[in-house]
């Protein structure tokens, strides 16, 4: 038999109550004995609503409220969602220790700044981190032979260097520099390895080439010609030369062209002068002169004269021994 009851009834001291299903309209209250109760509400529903309380592998088990501490050790992570792409203002959890352990919430941008002022602490522009030799990190400017700005850029510093003339670098010493052909990476040569690079610039395309200024600061490839050669071996040949030391061959010591005269020639010595034609002594300042042993004798042309005398040097002055005159001698 079933009995309605008043909706106001109260129940009590029924003991244990087994149901399958239990339709409860808003609370559920548990009275203490001291006349204390704990109200169990439901919310007015505009729908159908379910409430799943999950089953547990102990006795006991404790429901989380708004003032309950969560225990990280209950946070499943693997029922978060994944998020690859973390924004500045995005949230993080934490508890401040200097609140009490107050559990509040941080930016991530904060969050990071944070990490890097307790990494980096107080640092000026370009500084790097370089660790002490207690272990400790400390904030240090490049110097010396390196420097180093804001944006990362580094350069090789040389007014602090030693500088190295030629006498004192040797040819194992090495020069750095970039590499074109390895995506500019700074690699070493020895000097001795950079001089015979640059000798071979010279794009030789002939033996025996030489580099000739043009004048303007540019050098060509010139392959010398002529009277004279030049060979691979350093080698230079003229094209008409004694074959032996201090003897000539027939019209190859010296060869004159009939339209050219040879002037101007101070002093000429040799052991024997033939001529097939005329040789002239004039000058229009001093009169022709041919001189003997050591200036001992001489023949010279009285031009004011016009007189050819033979004279001997006494050790002071020319002395005329015997002269021809146009009219006869004396």
């Amino acid at each position: 038999m079933y009995n309605k009851m008043p909706a106001d009834s109260t129940h009590i001291n029924y003991g244990v109550v087994d149901a399958k299903a239990l339709n409860i309209e808003k609370d559920i209250i548990a009275n203490h004995e001291d006349g204390y109760k704990s109200t169990f509400r439901f919310a007015n529903n505009s729908a159908n609503k379910t409430y799943n309380i999950p089953s547990i592998s102990g006795t006991s088990a404790n429901v989380l409220t708004s003032e309950a501490d969560l225990d990280a050790s209950k946070l499943k992570i693997e029922n978060l969602n994944e998020e690859t792409a973390i924004a500045n203002l995005d949230e993080l959890p934490f508890c401040d220790v200097d609140d009490s352990d107050n559990k509040k919430k941080i930016t991530f941008q904060n969050f990071v700044s944070a990490v890097e002022s307790n990494i980096h602490g107080s640092a000026s522009q370009a500084q790097i981190r370089i660790a002490d030799a207690s272990g400790d990190y400390q904030n240090k400017s490049v110097s010396d032979d390196l420097s180093i700005d804001k944006d990362g850029k580094a350069r090789i510093e040389t007014s602090g260097m030693t500088a190295l003339t030629a006498a004192q670098m040797a040819t194992t010493d090495v020069v750095v520099m970039g590499d074109a052909s390895d995506s500019g990476k700074s690699k070493k040569a020895t000097v001795a390895n950079l001089a015979s690079v640059v000798l071979n610039q010279r794009d030789a395309t002939k033996e025996g080439g030489l580099q000739v200024s043009d004048g303007a600061g540019a050098y060509a490839e010139k392959e010398m010609s002529g009277d004279a050669t030049f060979s691979k071996l350093g080698v230079l040949s003229l094209a008409d030369k004694p074959t032996a030391s201090k003897s000539a061959e027939s019209n190859k010591f010296l060869q004159c062209n009939l339209a050219r005269d040879i002037d101007n020639i101070n002093e000429l010595g040799c052991k024997n002068l033939t001529a097939s034609d005329d040789v002239n002594c004039v000058n229009n300042a001093v009169s022709g002169e041919l001189r003997f042993g050591s200036n001992k004798w001489k023949i010279a042309y009285n031009q004011s004269g016009d007189n050819l005398q033979f004279m001997e040097y006494n050790g002071t002055s020319w002395v005329v021994k015997f002269q021809i005159q146009g009219s006869g001698q004396s």
